[in-house]
C-alpha cells in the first residue's frame, strides 16, 4: 500500500519544516554527544580522584620504606667498612703461635731461652739465651736447621770459642 500524503502546506513553509527538522535532529545529537562527553568527564575525574590517593598512598609507603630501610642501608654499609678493615688488618697478620711449640721443642736440656724475638717481616729469629757447654749449643743450632721454615742459623764464632757457659745470643733466617 501506498501511502498517502497530503501536503497542504506551502513549499516554502515546507522546506523551512524541513530545516527545522534537521536543525532538531542535530541539536539532538549535539545533546547526546555532550551528555556523553559530560559523562566520561565526570568518569575521568573520579579515576583521577581515585588515582591521585592511590598515587599519596604509595609514596607515604614508599617514603616509609625508605626511611625504614635508609637504616639498614647505613648499618650494612658500617658493617662493610669494618668488615674491609678487618680483612686488610688479617692480610698483615701472620700467626705466630704454630711457630713456638717447635722451637721450645728444638731446645736441648742443656740449654736455656731467655729472649725469643720473631721478625716476620725481616723474616729473622732472634734467640737469647744460656748453654751449659758448647755440644749444647750445636745441637740446639742443628735442631732449629731442622726446622723446616728455619734457613739457616749464625752463631757468632766468639761463642764457640767458649767450652762451658754460654750466654749466647743468634739469629736464624726464616724461609
Amino acid at each position: 500500500m501506498i501511502p498517502c500524503r497530503i501536503n497542504l502546506i506551502s513549499p516554502p513553509k515546507r522546506r523551512h519544516l524541513q530545516t527545522m527538522v534537521r536543525f532538531q535532529f542535530l541539536k539532538n545529537i549535539l545533546e547526546v554527544i555532550l551528555i556523553v562527553t559530560c559523562v566520561i568527564g565526570i568518569a575521568m575525574l573520579g579515576g583521577e580522584w581515585v588515582l591521585g590517593s592511590y598515587f599519596n598512598e604509595l609514596n607515604v609507603t614508599i617514603y616509609s620504606l625508605q626511611n625504614r630501610y635508609a637504616e639498614t642501608n647505613q648499618t650494612v654499609k658500617i658493617l662493610n667498612e669494618k668488615l674491609k678493615r678487618i680483612e686488610f688488618i688479617q692480610n698483615f697478620y701472620h700467626p705466630i703461635t704454630p711457630l713456638l711449640p717447635e722451637i721450645a721443642s728444638a731446645v736441648p736440656d742443656g740449654a736455656n731461652l731467655t729472649a725469643l724475638n720473631i721478625d716476620l717481616k725481616n723474616k729473622i729469629i732472634s734467640l737469647t739465651g744460656f748453654a751449659a757447654n758448647r755440644d749444647d749449643l750445636l745441637n740446639l743450632q742443628s735442631r732449629l736447621e731442622q726446622i723446616l721454615w728455619v734457613e739457616k742459623t749464625d752463631i757468632p764464632v766468639d761463642q764457640l770459642t767458649k767450652k762451658d757457659n754460654i750466654n749466647f745470643s743468634f739469629s736464624a733466617a726464616i724461609k
